[in-house]
């Protein structure tokens, strides 16, 4: 074999080598882009998948479903999205608690998320439907100084400061300052508000207990008929019965009618304050759950300020 027929099969030979190269690179390209690809669909499918759960109310499947999207792609942007729907799925699944720890610790873990006022928002609720009316004012006053609160979002949590200034029992001077300062002194649906809180029939559960030393007047006071009517009968028995015991020299009988009596008595007196707490309670819950649905004050998808947050933002609780 002479020089050139070398020369030619060796330039052969290493073109062949750079083809072959060539050609694994461009495969391995195509692998990975592939790979990619159908990662980006596991993603999205599992996503879709939760939001599925969600929206039929299988609720702890949502929240095994979502756990398992964070720890597949714990540096997807919708990792926010999957802790706010774990939280709310304790909520509308009924474990208010375990909600409330998951909405603080999204508050913990992410300071400087977009989704910080809307989870204030939620938080502020969750403490307003317990009637832990101060916790809540503190969520609310966080949104409202907050840079990243929508205007929407800052309208609403004004309007639940009024609401829950209320509810606090705060002194007028202080409410109208508060009304005056988010310019809501002339809103119709507020100042409504504010009136018909205003003519609620709460019940002093001191005069209650001050007028139940009459045994069934404290009762009467709340408008419970019976209760009064029961208080006063039994109350007459047991102290006839014991003065007609020591009469008939049965002291041991006119003693214990009287520890009975005693013990009935205090009872009265302090199922009538109870009671009016009850009352007092019982309005304060109707009020709020009126005019929270009637002011509109539940969050929705127009309130968020994170485009990955449209699913959470659709529910309200």
């Amino acid at each position: 074999m002479d020089d050139k027929t070398l020369i030619q099969l060796t330039g052969e030979k290493d073109g062949s080598r750079v083809v072959v190269k060539y050609l694994v690179f461009l495969s391995s390209m195509i692998l990975l882009l592939v790979g990619v690809d159908t990662y980006a669909s596991d993603e999205t499918h599992q996503r879709s998948f939760v939001k599925s759960l969600h929206t039929q109310e299988y609720y702890f499947r949502a929240i095994t479903e979502a756990l398992r999207f964070i720890f597949d792609y714990p540096n997807s942007p919708h990792v926010e999205e999957m802790k706010i729907l774990i939280a709310d799925s304790y909520s509308e699944g009924g474990d208010e608690e375990a909600a409330l720890r998951h909405h603080k610790k999204f508050l913990a873990e992410h300071p400087t998320s977009n989704n910080v006022p809307l989870v204030h928002f939620k938080v502020g609720k969750l403490y307003a439907k317990n009637r832990m009316y101060s916790s809540a004012m503190t969520h609310f006053e966080n949104i409202l100084s907050d840079l990243r609160s929508s205007p929407r979002l800052l309208q609403k949590a004004q309007r639940w400061t009024v609401l829950l200034s209320l509810l606090l029992d705060v002194e007028d001077n202080h409410l109208k300052e508060e009304m005056h300062k988010y310019g809501l002194s002339d809103n119709p649906e507020v100042v409504e508000m504010v009136k018909e809180y205003g003519g609620l029939h709460f019940k002093s559960p001191k005069a209650a207990g001050t007028l139940a030393l009459l045994p069934g007047a404290g009762h009467l006071y709340l408008n419970r008929k019976r209760d009064a009517v029961a208080a006063l009968l039994l109350n007459g028995l047991f102290i006839w019965g014991a003065v007609a015991a020591f009469e008939n020299d049965n002291v041991g009988l006119g003693i214990a009618l009287l520890v009975f009596e005693s013990g009935w008595y205090g009872g009265n007196i302090y199922g009538a304050v109870n009671g009016a707490h009850k009352h007092n309670r019982n309005l304060k819950d109707s009020f709020r759950n009126r005019f929270s649905m009637g002011l509109n004050l539940n969050v929705s998808r127009h309130d968020g300020a994170s485009p990955h947050y449209l699913l959470c933002l659709n529910y309200s609780y």
